[in-house]
């Protein structure tokens, strides 16, 4: 029996944008669009509630372990361009170390995701649309 989508794992290298720390914490990471078809992707990133791990080899400074992020994020934005896709990953605080998430703004990174479900409906910080 062919395995759900939703029990594969997903990897995938990542351009990590900015973190935004408020009620959630947010990462924005950019994928190139030839790592992943647009069906693949729409079905993964779209409306998702998804374990993601971060790894970010040596991003953390000394002492501060590899650059690892693993938590449940849920994926509150999904955008395409003609070369990337785009995704707005949002953690629960109490789920992460945000400080650690916060370095990790603006590294090259490998992205682990597996969607587990569906995205809680409620719209971001700040989203007016």
């Amino acid at each position: 029996m062919a395995k759900d989508a939703k029990d594969t794992a997903t990897e995938l290298p990542v351009k990590l944008g900015g973190v935004s720390i408020k009620e959630n914490a947010k990462i924005s990471a950019r994928v190139d669009r030839t790592k992943l078809n647009i069906a693949k992707a729409a079905m993964l990133f779209c409306n998702a509630r998804c374990e993601v791990q971060i790894d970010a080899d040596g991003a953390l400074p000394m002492g501060g372990g590899l650059g690892t992020v693993k938590s449940v994020a849920d994926i509150k934005r999904f955008g395409t361009d003609a070369d990337h896709y785009t995704i707005s990953l949002v953690f629960s605080t109490g789920e992460i170390k945000v400080n650690e998430l916060a370095l990790l703004a603006g590294k090259e990174a490998k992205l682990t995701i597996t969607k587990i479900g569906e995205a809680d409906d409620t719209p971001e910080p700040g989203d007016d649309e």
